[in-house]
């Protein structure tokens, strides 16, 4: 899952991720800043993972229930994108929803 590109200077506030019961924590989600708009063909994306310095693990898991992390990120420049790169530990198809909010952060402020 990838955005827009991002146009603007931004702060990352919230990540959010919801997994469905039978996922027993296997299925994780790594949020990322990417300088490109296309996952590999194997493996994490290049980049960021936003979790890196504010969470002891850089990845989200779950099992019937959401996470939702206040991340707040300093200043990530215009260009990039955001993504979730998905790793599914189990081999089973699961749906899970995620997404990433952000403060556009004015060029007056800068």
């Amino acid at each position: 899952m990838f955005s827009r590109r991002m146009h603007r200077p931004f702060m990352v506030r919230e990540i959010y991720a919801s997994w469905p019961a039978g996922c027993n924590r296997l299925v994780q989600a790594h949020p990322y800043h990417t300088g490109t708009d296309s996952a590999p063909a194997t493996g994490k994306p290049d980049g960021t993972n936003l979790l890196t310095d504010g969470s002891l693990e850089p990845w989200l898991v779950g099992d019937g229930d959401y996470r939702l992390i206040k991340n707040e990120t300093g200043k990530i420049d215009a260009g990039g994108y955001l993504c979730i790169y998905l790793l599914n530990g189990d081999g089973t198809a699961h749906t899970v929803d995620a997404y990433i909010t952000i403060e556009e952060i004015d060029s007056k402020e800068l």
